[in-house]
């Protein structure tokens, strides 16, 4: 059973599904605790794999008598879903025996939580409520729900991340204008720790969209960004909000905003009237006649471009013609091998060099070389 606990659910087979969930009577819950799943998910695992799930409410007995379960439960303190987990019993089979046998659950250790002992520990000792609980023996959502109660002030965010710096930076952030998101961003800090602060100190929060508040009229606002031709950023600045509210603002009425070569043109580019020297051209030109005679040298002057092979890679051939072929060569699934060897040969007592195109390898039959050839020439031939 342990190593079909160490494979992962998907690669479980039909017969493991029916070896725990059928032979062994392990429910959905243990099932999900096992392989750390919801039930959700191992109940639609097994139907696709055509094993029946159990109608709610079926129940096996349990692998575990009576004395046993009193000695676990009330001796040492353990809860019926760490014994369900432990045993391997179905947790909804467990806990209806445990019913059947007369036991009765445990007393809750939420009554331990009292006026007095919250004073002391939350107050007086300042300790948050997930201390309280662990050392209470209670649930978080336990302790926070009878401090309400009881008129005590939770802070709905992690109180005890909120340092003196942080509280103070960010009052004097809000009051500055800087929105929550920014300034969780700025501190990186959850954004729940932020309205936890403001509403500490009793700071209500920004209506929706007052940051718009701060923009005149829209026609103020166009005749800013089209007529005089200002960049949002510009507008913003001018007006104290950010471009983002701009750029809103425009989108709330429907008004559409440059493009980015829109936005380059004219004076607005950073280049416009920006004259190089005739030694800065040369210099540009010169690096441009290099790349292209480094490319005409390793590729040839034809058209070079990249393609996939299925043997080597990424490949640049010379020509597109040599890319068509490859691709041709790809479709139909043909290994072949692009330029893998060259010949030295001797012509008119003359040392030449030959690199055929493609080694061709088509499966059951013999490999050869293919050439892509355009216009032929005179050495092509005697090649």
């Amino acid at each position: 059973m342990d190593e079909i606990f160490k494979k992962h659910i998907n690669d479980l087979t039909k017969e493991d599904w029916e070896f725990l969930y059928v032979e062994n009577k392990m429910g959905l819950i243990l099932l999900s605790e096992k392989f750390n799943v919801s039930t959700k998910t191992i109940s639609k695992r097994m139907k696709k794999l055509g094993v029946e799930v159990r109608k709610q409410g079926k129940v096996f007995n349990p692998k575990i008598s009576k004395e046993e379960l009193q000695h676990l439960y009330f001796d040492l303190g353990l809860s019926l879903e760490k014994i369900s987990v432990e045993k391997s019993i179905d947790y909804e089979s467990l806990r209806f025996h445990f019913t059947k046998y007369g036991f009765k659950h445990r007393v809750s250790n939420s009554s331990l939580l009292t006026l007095d002992f919250l004073k002391k520990e939350f107050e007086e000792n300042g300790k948050s409520a997930t201390q309280i609980g662990l050392e209470v023996g209670v649930s978080i959502s336990s302790v926070i729900l009878k401090l309400r109660r009881l008129g005590f002030k939770v802070a709905t965010g992690s109180r005890s991340t909120i340092t003196e710096d942080l509280e103070k930076n960010t009052l004097e952030d809000f009051a500055n204008g800087v929105s929550c998101i920014q300034i969780s961003k700025k501190y990186n800090t959850k954004l729940t720790t932020v309205y936890t602060i403001l509403a500490e100190n009793g700071i209500p929060m920004r209506e929706k969209n007052a940051h718009l508040k701060k923009l005149p009229s829209l026609e103020q606002v166009k005749k800013d960004y089209f007529e005089d031709g200002l960049p949002l950023s510009k507008v913003a600045k001018k007006y104290g909000c950010s471009a983002g509210s701009v750029r809103m603002l425009f989108k709330k009425h429907g008004v559409d905003i440059r493009s980015c070569s829109e936005s380059q043109q004219g004076e607005r580019n950073p280049m416009f009237g920006v004259n190089h020297t005739k030694e800065t051209r040369e210099k540009m030109s010169g690096a441009y006649r290099d790349e292209v005679r480094d490319i005409h040298h390793q590729f040839g002057r034809g058209n070079p471009e990249e393609v996939k092979t299925p043997l080597q890679g990424r490949k640049m051939v010379r020509s597109s013609w040599e890319a068509a072929v490859c691709r041709y060569f790809n479709h139909n699934n043909i290994k072949y091998l692009y330029e893998p060897q060259f010949f030295e040969m001797v012509i008119n007592d003359e040392k030449h060099v030959y690199k055929p195109d493609f080694l061709v390898m088509p499966e059951g039959k013999d490999e050869y070389y293919l050439e892509v050839k355009g216009m032929w020439k005179d050495l092509d031939h005697e090649k």
